[in-house]
């Protein structure tokens, strides 16, 4: 007996089942086909090229930040300068100056990753806590935001209510800015400090930058000065001019001794070569 040949559509039927089963066990194939060391491969090239990223992106704030404090300390030395220029003395509490200094630092308390602190103890005579006086007088403020009198009470210090210093105003006394305490902090939230010549010979001495175990070649009197100071008759190291105002920057942030200043903690030395200087 003959057998009836199969209907053309039952063919075409069975054809396209075939080819259904065969793309479903191709695509079951893919999918089983990443092994858990190369996706654990993948996840760490991920990871990899994520934390380049982020040592780049942080790289680049870090820049901006420095960028950031060295105009900073150029416009507070030219405001402090243009006031100069005004009123024939620097923006300084009355205390100051008639105080009979040669000179006088400004600047906050500093402690870095050692230990160490700065000012030394005690506080010399010629340092004063925070540069809110500078602040309030540039900025032509006669009272603190909480209240009180500033050294510019009555506009004592800027007879001419002029602004000298453009400036962000913080909320806080933390935050990068003129705070709550007028005190101008830089972009890591440390008080800019700023040195100022009283007595007019034209030689500025800081109080950090002028020990020589700072700014001398040999770290003791007599060596050659570094970043463009001289020592002096007195042994310290001191700028040609009247202003140096600079920033502790983003590491340490500084390297010094609280008791002897002799430690070998040059200009140079790594925690400190990265201040922001205004002479520089």
């Amino acid at each position: 007996m003959k057998t009836k040949p199969a209907k053309p559509y039952l063919r075409q039927h069975a054809t396209r089942n075939t080819s259904a089963r065969s793309a479903l066990t191709v695509r079951r194939y893919d999918i089983s086909g990443f092994t858990l060391v190369e996706i654990l491969t993948v996840i760490a090239i991920i990871g990899i090229l994520s934390a380049m990223l982020l040592v780049v992106v942080n790289r680049a704030q870090e820049h901006a930040r420095e960028v950031k404090a060295r105009l900073e300390t150029q416009q507070i030395l030219l405001a402090i300068t243009e006031y100069e220029q005004t009123y024939s003395h620097f923006p300084v509490s009355s205390a100051v100056q008639q105080s009979g200094l040669a000179n006088v630092t400004y600047g906050g308390a500093y402690n870095n990753a050692s230990g160490q602190s700065w000012p030394p103890t005690p506080v010399p005579a010629n340092y004063v806590a925070g540069n809110s006086d500078i602040m309030s007088i540039l900025l032509d403020l006669t009272n603190f935001p909480g209240g009180g009198p500033t050294a510019n009470a009555n506009y004592q210090k800027n007879s001419r209510q002029e602004v000298y210093l453009s400036a962000k105003m913080t909320g806080d006394a933390s935050s990068p800015g003129v705070g709550t305490d007028l005190n101008y902090r830089d972009p890591w939230g440390n008080p800019y400090i700023i040195s100022i010549d009283l007595n007019a010979d034209n030689k500025c001495e800081d109080l950090f930058y002028g020990v020589p175990a700072v700014s001398s070649s040999t770290g003791a009197t007599g060596g050659s000065g570094l970043n463009g100071l001289a020592q002096q008759p007195d042994g310290y190291y001191a700028f040609h001019g009247n202003v140096m105002v600079w920033s502790m920057g983003p590491n340490g942030p500084f390297n010094h001794s609280q008791s002897s200043f002799n430690t070998n903690a040059l200009a140079t030395d790594p925690a400190n070569k990265h201040h922001i200087l205004s002479w520089q």
